[in-house]
């Protein structure tokens, strides 16, 4: 009788056709999974202009510093705080460099990494069984399908972070079963998490400590996998993911080191995150319904965006599926043991603790809570199915053996159309992309008013309105672009960045109102107007600082 173990091995020899057919449905898998990420961003990156705001633009501000290697700490959390590192930025800044600096390069860097999450996802699962890879790729395509373009297309950092997380669970359950190439994978994309949204700390925790666990156990039982150290290839691996999850912490602890006068990012992080706040937390109701809402978000095709989630009344739907999601996640594993699966029975585990930790997640937050707050969930369901169908493949090889004759060229067809499909909805989603309102008017504007020999002063940018700051983001960003220098004031400092902070050095000083509010902004003339979100938008120039 053979181990659990071996069940779980790619058989070796036969024929080169025969050894050639698992390659090929990788191969293919790879490519289903690459292509419609990859397609549309070249071609919006060739074809198309995007002008962010909000966000977006931030994250364009960003990515910018980063490719000067100026970049210490991640995305803002509010006007006290941001994310604990930078990796995302830099990530974004690589892809950048090859599409180019401008709003429509951005999103093709951000869709890049999506394809590139997406490879490494249908990889990680090994080669175990040659449908597993295949399967997986077309679970990815449909949930691609299945949710709205914008999912993807938006440069955020909860959607960034979806098949992240996806690649992170798998990694946990191919460590707990003994491989140490995982478990350094699993070191680097936990660091990817964590950097990029705090909230995932639970999360990463959790995947840690079942990986660490399991790994030493089937270690010490014998049961690892010893192809994941054989040759010193596995060895390398695990030095490399060492190194690198080293180098990622090294720009957030340099910046806690050398703070400046607002202090380390980090110490300004913990204690946004566990001090004191007039703010109530979700209750446990709350954060129960948030993540049975966002496990059937993929089932019912809703949005992806970040948007306030209803947590005040008691939905036992949401509930249920919350249950439903564990006892599944427990089920599959429970028959993948008995199959002689210990990967898929150790990433049905994986999955009940992840959604513990999902919902200890949104218990955590603070004030509103949206869905962009734990949006990571949605990817709990789609590898639940993916567990299932791997089961079902086997069960049906198992009794079937001709099936393997007639299931590949099926499996190839399904890989193939559903990857046009998903190809298709992102280029829907691409083309829906649209300018932020005013962005590019106001930019005009304030180059025509600025005259040429004062270029290289800084501009203050003074958020008098809060509802126009996505506008004066999209402002800072084309004028950044242009090579001017933009600076901000508290509370908007953390959102700009810190090599942005206005010093009193600035010659001109630009706001946006709506046309009602002019007679509030205390200097300065109006040298036009705009179309913005608000409506009728007035860009005022004046002097750095208002009088008196």
């Amino acid at each position: 009788m053979s181990s659990a173990t071996e069940l779980d091995r790619p058989v070796v020899g036969g024929s080169t056709v025969e050894r050639g057919r698992p390659r090929s449905l990788t191969g293919l898998s790879v490519l289903a999974v690459l292509l419609p990420f990859l397609v549309v961003g070249i071609r919006l990156n060739l074809t198309g202009a995007v002008t962010p705001g909000g966000e977006a633009a931030l994250a364009d501000l960003h990515a910018r510093d980063a490719a000067g290697v100026d970049q210490l700490v991640g995305p803002w959390v509010s006007a006290e705080a941001s994310q604990p590192g930078p990796v995302w930025f830099y990530l974004l800044a690589a892809f950048r460099s090859v599409y180019g600096d401008s709003g429509a390069g951005l999103v093709a860097a951000s869709l890049t990494l999506h394809a590139l999450a997406a490879a490494l996802l249908v990889l990680a699962v090994g080669r175990a069984r040659p449908w597993d890879r295949p399967l997986l790729a077309l679970v990815v395509l449909l949930v691609v399908v299945r949710l709205p373009p914008v999912t993807f297309v938006q440069v955020e950092g909860p959607a960034a972070l979806l098949l992240p997380t996806a690649l992170a669970l798998v990694l946990a359950a191919r460590a707990a079963i003994g491989s140490a190439p995982a478990l350094a994978g699993l070191a680097v994309v936990g660091t990817v998490l964590v950097q990029t949204d705090v909230r995932t700390a639970p999360l990463v925790a959790l995947l840690a400590a079942v990986a660490a666990v399991g790994s030493s156990r089937a270690w010490r039982r014998g049961s690892g996998d010893p192809r994941s150290t054989a040759g010193g290839r596995g060895l390398l691996a695990v030095l490399i993911g060492a190194l690198a999850t080293v180098a990622l912490w090294v720009p957030p602890l340099w910046q806690q080191l050398r703070p400046g006068a607002r202090g380390g990012n980090l110490g300004r992080l913990a204690h946004e995150v566990f001090g004191s706040s007039p703010e109530s937390v979700v209750s446990w109701r709350g954060a129960v319904q948030a993540v049975g809402q966002l496990l059937g978000a993929p089932l019912r095709g809703e949005s992806g965006g970040s948007v306030p989630l209803d947590v005040a009344g008691a939905s036992p739907a949401a509930a249920l599926t919350v249950v439903a999601q564990v006892a599944a996640a427990v089920v599959v594993a429970g028959v993948a043991r008995r199959r002689g699966r210990p990967f898929v029975a150790a990433l049905g585990l994986v999955l009940a603790v992840a959604t513990v930790a999902a919902v200890s997640a949104a218990r955590s937050v603070v004030g509103q809570l949206s869905s962009g707050s734990v949006l990571w969930v949605m990817v709990l369901p789609m590898l639940l199915l993916a567990c299932v169908a791997w089961l079902l493949a086997g069960e049906l090889v198992g009794r079937r053996p001709g099936t393997r004759r007639w299931g590949r060229p099926v499996v190839g067809v399904a890989l193939t159309a559903t990857a046009v499909v998903a190809t298709v909805g992102l280029f829907g989603g691409a083309e829906d992309l649209t300018d932020r309102p005013g962005v590019e008017a106001a930019a005009e504007l304030v180059r025509q008013a600025v005259p040429a020999e004062q270029d290289d002063q800084a501009l203050v940018l003074d958020v008098r309105d809060q509802r126009s700051w996505p506008t004066l983001a999209g402002l800072a960003n084309e004028l950044d672009r242009a090579d001017r220098r933009v600076t901000v004031e508290e509370p908007w400092v953390e959102a700009f960045g810190a090599r942005r902070t206005a010093t009193g050095e600035g010659t001109w000083r630009v706001t946006l109102v709506t046309v009602a509010d002019i007679p509030a902004v205390p200097y300065g003339s109006v040298i036009g107007t705009v179309q913005t979100d608000l409506g009728e938008t007035a860009v005022v120039l004046g002097p750095p600082a208002p009088p008196g």
